[in-house]
């Protein structure tokens, strides 16, 4: 699916508002008390929207599972790059901070 040049532009507003975001909730005076159970919202990421994935996905799909896994497993201690959903999830964590 592409996106047109307006799309991607509003896009990145709304990472850049979401980044603003948690930056001005990371430095809260005193720790609330966490939410109850019965507050709680659960939202799902996939890993491929949490990290950036695209190399990983290219030798699954262009190669096999078992070079996937060959990949996975040389590149065990490597830190994922934020993908795009990163920002949100980090502002979704301050919440309820």
């Amino acid at each position: 699916m592409e996106f047109s040049q307006a799309e991607t532009v509003r896009a990145e507003m709304d990472w850049e508002v979401a980044r603003i975001t948690y930056k001005s909730n990371t430095c809260t005076k005193r720790p609330r008390p966490p939410p109850k159970p019965q507050n709680a919202i659960t939202i799902a990421v996939s890993s491929q929207a949490l990290f950036d994935m695209v190399e990983e996905r290219k030798i699954y799909e262009e190669q096999s599972l078992e070079k996937y896994v060959e990949y996975q497993q040389a590149n065990k201690n490597v830190t994922l790059k934020p993908g795009p959903a990163f920002a949100f999830v980090k502002v979704v964590e301050h919440v309820n901070a």
